[in-house]
């Protein structure tokens, strides 16, 4: 492991041994049968990322045999003090006299001497940070930024730049499965289940608390995966955002808040790649894709399911691509969250909201095997 990044090598997968646009382009034509189109060259700039990179090593290795005189150096100043106050300490216990003045020098003198020492050691530490930086987590690739670039192609860029993450064990086990990823960094991760080209419709599906936490993502893959195979829809694990923790942590909207703008950036860049685009947000999702809504959201049609409230006073606030487009609220009979439905705000489910209510027979987590919930979700595939 090196030793100033947290990674493990794997020069011996094609992607991860690109270090230029040429060999990535040729990593990702074995691996994919086509070439990579020019942007995705443009996208890698010719290589410069990890020349860079090396260039940076390069430096470190360098620096490294600078600090340990700059530290040796620290040292000696440190007991060339101490030294120093130790003699004066002895002339005075010598000396009677000059036990008084020694003493308030000494005294005085240790003082200045920690604020000295202080400044110093704070010196050296920046030199010595900037000498040898703490990696840089790279940032997050977004679809976006891959306008024009065909789907497996984005899929093979995102690959290529989780190859040497450190990437907790959930992360690790969902890129396994079947998936096109949209768009990563270490601790986030956009999949996509079937696709989203040719599918007659794109489910983004936004999970609440709890949901960042890769330890869960098998779970909503699982969840997603069964929804693809019900409704022939191509869906989207957006696990972008970062969740409460826990569910008390679901009371607070400013998660929520923050996450409205990522997840428009990410509607809006499917808007040109698929045919018809529905939203779903699930318990603390639900706050998220409300939030989004409220200020222009790339969805044909929004559907939130055990909803804990939303921002919005009324389905009027809600603005989708068109007007009239449906918002679907689902709510369980045994879904305590029906109980904390006004959390944020308002409850979807009320009647003075204003949206289509669906009423299901389970609780939390039962909407997804819900056969009346299913049944509109068909319906909205469909264009119905």
């Amino acid at each position: 492991m090196c030793r100033h990044r947290r990674h493990r090598c794997r020069p011996c997968t094609p992607l991860g041994a690109a270090v230029n646009a040429a060999e990535f382009t040729a990593a990702a034509t074995l691996l994919h049968r086509a070439p990579l189109p020019a942007p995705a060259a443009a996208l890698v700039g010719e290589g410069a990322w990890v020349d860079a990179a090396h260039a940076e090593q390069r430096r470190i290795r360098r620096a490294e045999a600078n600090l340990d005189e700059l530290y040796a150096q620290a040292r000696h100043i440190l007991q060339a003090a101490a030294d120093t106050w130790e003699d004066l300490r002895r002339w005075a216990e010598q000396i009677p006299d000059l036990r008084g003045p020694i003493g308030r020098f000494l005294t005085d003198s240790a003082a200045e001497l920690d604020q000295h020492c202080a400044f110093a050691l704070d010196e050296l530490s920046a030199l010595a940070a900037g000498l040898c930086p703490l990696p840089v987590t790279p940032p997050r690739i977004e679809l976006a930024d891959l306008d024009g670039i065909p789907t497996a192609h984005v899929d093979a860029i995102h690959r290529a730049h989780l190859a040497d993450a450190q990437l907790h064990p959930g992360f690790e086990e969902v890129l396994r499965r079947p998936g096109q990823v949209l768009s990563a960094s270490e601790n986030t991760l956009v999949l996509a289940l079937g696709d989203i080209e040719t599918a007659p419709a794109v489910i983004t599906l936004v999970s609440g608390v709890g949901s960042s936490d890769p330890a869960s993502w098998a779970a909503t893959y699982d969840r997603a995966a069964a929804l693809r195979a019900r409704t022939g829809a191509a869906v989207v694990c957006w696990w972008g955002y970062d969740t409460p923790p826990r569910v008390v942590g679901g009371i607070n909207p400013q998660p929520a808040r923050r996450a409205a703008g990522d997840l428009r950036a990410f509607q809006d860049s499917l808007r040109g790649r698929a045919q018809r685009l529905i939203v779903l947000g699930h318990s603390y999702g639900s706050v998220v894709a409300g939030a989004a809504a409220t200020g222009g959201l790339a969805a044909d049609a929004l559907v939130v399911a055990g909803s804990p409230g939303t921002t919005a006073g009324n389905v009027s606030e809600f603005h989708l691509d068109r007007a009239g487009a449906p918002v679907v609220v689902a709510l369980g009979e045994e879904d305590p969250i029906a109980w904390t439905a006004e959390l944020h705000n308002t409850s979807p489910a009320s009647d003075a909201f204003g949206a289509r209510v669906v009423r299901t027979a389970g609780g939390h987590s039962d909407y997804f095997t819900d056969e009346a919930f299913l049944g509109v979700l068909d319906g909205l595939v469909r264009g119905d």
